[in-house]
């Protein structure tokens, strides 16, 4: 599964939780992968919601049971 991202600190971390409710049966099978989209004409704001997303990403914020990985695109 892909999940972009852009400006999404706020928002992903249920998005993550709700998809760490499934079965774990499920879960063993899935792969996850937010792409986190920087593009170049994107406002300030938007570049530091998503350094504090790569962040909390980087840190180990998401659920633990979730086959996740991430790309500062």
């Amino acid at each position: 599964m892909v999940i972009p991202a852009l400006a999404e600190a706020e928002d992903l971390p249920a998005t993550l939780s709700s998809l760490a409710a499934n079965p774990p049966e499920h879960l063993s099978r899935a792969l996850i992968v937010v792409v986190v989209n920087n593009r170049a004409g994107a406002p300030t704001a938007d570049k530091a919601d998503n350094a504090r997303l790569l962040s909390w990403l980087r840190a180990g914020g998401a659920p633990s049971s979730l086959h996740l990985g991430w790309a500062d695109a």
